[in-house]
């Protein structure tokens, strides 16, 4: 068992969380540091440094990795070598990868990606590779949150009632072109009338109605999401959207198409947003946990962080949950093999599924669920791309048998709006060392800028905290929270030219 997995067992307080831990990683596989030695992995995109402790457990099994990035990047002491590529050119990807397995001789044993943006070039590739993969079409009807309702109706699954927002009517095509997508010709204030007038009149067509929550198509992280209640607002979340283009296309490796399509639907309303994260292999669920959100900071659906096990859900109310999600993944079909992160929210017409991310979620996630049922899952997302079998019996099962340990996780919001610069910012030793600390990630330092909305989307990070129960965990978590010396100063606006 890997030092990693043991230092987590002997860092839990209560002898009770002991044992439920340990019967978790001495129990079931086997699995030792170095196991895969002998592998060559190629991994689709790396990610952001905050996806380290991710790629480190790939890492510490010692397989050779070939990383497939737009550059050289952070991960340089975990990554064998680099295929230099422009990813969001996927076909110009293929050629540089197929010319490097010709002149190296390289035989990749597997092709994985953790990221969103990874997975339609991982798929492409791993078609040319001869390499199970994610199926290309479904890869892009569940990036495509307009594709992916569609896909949930034809299947009888419950969905949001919503409609594809055309942006070549609500905007000018001159300007909304490839060649023409800079700021520069974009009139936000000549437009916004315009603008609003064709979403209400998309709302009047399709029986829809504020509030709304008005999004990209593609995307992640809640980028230029927002609950409006009036067109104005919405229309506003459309001008947000092409403001900030060009930076989506280079942070998120999206074409232009992907980067500016965007879905108007109904603002659900009801009991508490989950995140579910699954092990499936061949359509069918191995190992599900479910993650409880806290209460998202609104117009802007900004993440709080959750609970594990859920807060407030019954036991009958999770295996809901779990039938749902089987049925979904019995619709995608018997080559889905991934790790799977649902997103799902209780109304008072049932459970309607938000997100299907056929990867691991981000942030925090990993972290969350190996602390709180000891499951590696992008260890199990390895395996399984390398053709191993997943036994269900060698998981536990969070619903029916609960192991007794929680874990409580925040995402740092800041008390601000706008841009602001960090004047302050202290995040003592003592976080750190604190026995309930699981782990945390702060993205910025003292000097930083940062974006918040309207502005932009970030946050400062997170933090996981465990306990023996959930008021337990919960305390423990504003402990940390409190631990954090955060100042932020107004920043100089930009004159607009």
């Amino acid at each position: 068992v890997c030092s990693s997995d043991l230092s987590l067992e002997r860092s839990f307080p209560s002898s009770s969380l002991n044992r439920a831990l340990v019967w978790r990683l001495l129990g079931t596989h086997g699995i030792t540091c170095g196991m895969w030695a002998n592998k060559t992995i190629l991994l689709v995109l790396c990610g952001s440094p905050s996806r380290r402790n991710v790629l480190e457990h790939i890492a510490v099994h010692k397989p050779r990795i070939v990383c497939v990035h737009q550059c050289v990047s952070w991960a340089t002491d975990l990554v064998a070598e680099w295929i230099v590529a422009p990813c969001d050119d996927r076909p110009a990807s293929l050629t540089i990868v197929q010319d490097y397995v010709k002149r190296t001789g390289e035989k990749f044993d597997a092709v994985v990606s953790y990221d969103e943006f990874g997975l339609a070039l991982g798929s492409l590739l791993a078609l040319h590779l001869n390499l199970p993969f994610l199926d290309q079409d479904l890869v892009e009807k569940c990036r495509d949150k307009f594709q992916f309702r569609k896909f949930c109706q034809e299947h009888n699954i419950p969905s949001p009632h919503y409609v594809h927002l055309d942006l070549n009517l609500v905007c000018d095509p001159a300007v909304c072109s490839p060649e023409h997508h800079k700021l520069a010709g974009f009139k936000f204030d000549a437009n916004i009338a315009h603008i609003a007038t064709c979403i209400e009149q998309t709302l009047t067509a399709n029986n829809l109605s504020f509030p709304i929550v008005i999004k990209p198509t593609h995307g992640a992280g809640k980028m230029c999401t927002r609950r409006a209640d009036t067109a104005l607002e919405a229309a506003e979340a459309v001008c947000m959207l092409h403001e900030r283009m060009d930076e989506y296309i280079f942070r998120w490796r999206m074409t232009f198409d992907e980067a500016r399509g965007m879905v108007i639907e109904e603002y659900l309303q009801g009991g508490p947003e989950v995140d579910a994260d699954c092990l499936v292999q061949n359509g069918k669920l191995v190992f599900m946990c479910i993650n409880e959100n806290r209460e998202a900071s609104e117009p802007w659906f900004l993440e709080s962080g959750g609970m594990t096990p859920p807060l407030t859900l019954t036991q009958q109310q999770q295996l809901d949950l779990r039938a749902l999600s089987e049925q979904l993944f019995h619709a995608c079909g018997p080559t889905l093999t991934a790790t799977v992160h649902f997103e799902a929210k209780y109304t008072p017409r049932g459970i309607i599924p938000i997100e299907l991310n056929l990867r691991l979620g981000g942030a925090e996630t990993f972290t969350m669920v190996k602390a709180a049922y000891g499951v590696d899952l992008i260890r199990e997302a390895v395996r399984m791309q390398l053709g191993e079998q997943l036994d269900p019996a060698a998981f536990p099962d969070p619903i029916l048998r609960p192991l007794g340990i929680f874990a409580s996780s925040t995402n740092i919001q800041p008390n601000y709006q706008g841009t602001g610069l960090i004047t302050e910012l202290i995040v003592p030793p003592t976080l750190v060392a604190h026995p309930a600390h699981v782990a945390s990630s702060i993205f910025f330092k003292q000097g930083d800028t940062i974006r918040l909305p309207p502005d932009g989307n970030h946050y400062l990070g997170w933090i996981v905290a465990r306990g023996a129960s959930r008021d337990e965990a919960e305390h423990n978590l504003q402990t940390l929270i409190a631990l954090i010396h955060l100042r932020i100063e107004p920043f100089p606006p930009v004159a607009k030219v």
